[in-house]
């Protein structure tokens, strides 16, 4: 497939549907998929469940992990997708620091 016809293809799927990754179960499938792969099985149970959500041009899908954000452990996982063509646009899994202490005397 050529450039020129790549790009109609994926010119035609974002009009006639909204993207490649068109539905919210596309995109937490699509999030499952790569945190497994990145993080492994134990870090996408830890996350689930996933929250998708609509951002326009892409979906957000946030893990419920450390919502409350406890200092020194990871914190909840953030992927956005692409609807469009189902690039990853970003991916953020936080590890949480706690303030320190007041410095001995």
């Amino acid at each position: 497939m050529s450039a020129d016809q790549e790009n109609l293809s994926v010119t035609l799927q974002r009009v006639l549907r909204g993207g490649i990754v068109d539905k919210p179960s596309v995109a937490r499938d699509l999030a499952e998929i790569i945190l497994k792969s990145g993080y492994g099985k134990r870090e996408l149970d830890r996350q689930r469940p996933l929250v998708v959500k609509d951002r326009g041009d892409f979906w957000q899908i946030d893990g419920s992990y450390n919502r409350e954000r406890r200092p020194g452990a990871k914190g909840s996982v953030m992927i956005q997708i692409a609807k469009t063509d189902g690039r990853v646009i970003r991916i953020e899994l936080p590890i949480i620091m706690g303030v320190p202490g007041p410095a001995p005397q």
